[in-house]
């Protein structure tokens, strides 16, 4: 009758670990971690590249704005200055003309 009893410890499972299978885990693991952060810095630089290239296009706008108004101002002055019919008459007045004619072809207007 003392062999009929149950017992109520139960057995510990072992599991045997070959030696290649860690190191297969481990391969894994590493080849996860690698892919995953080539797709991450990936990502990030093209959203880097992209936010750079909005800020130069804002900047490029801008600078065609300033120059606009620039532009506005120096055809006038430069028409003024380089009339036929009442060019400077001193130094200093050709020297203007001269400046504002260089700025207003230095800015494509």
């Amino acid at each position: 009758m003392a062999d009929d009893k149950v017992s109520l410890t139960k057995k510990p499972i072992i599991i045997q670990v070959h030696g290649w299978y860690p190191i297969v885990i481990i391969c894994f693991v590493v080849m996860l971690l690698t892919i995953g952060n080539i797709f991450f810095t990936y990502t990030v630089d093209q959203k880097r590249a992209e936010t750079e290239q909005r800020a130069r296009d804002k900047m490029a706008a801008q600078q065609r704005e300033a120059d606009r108004r620039w532009c506005a101002l120096m055809v006038p002055l430069d028409d003024a200055y380089n009339n036929p019919a009442t060019p400077p008459s001193t130094e200093l007045g050709r020297s203007v003309a001269r400046a504002v004619r260089q700025i207003r072809v230095g800015l494509g207007c």
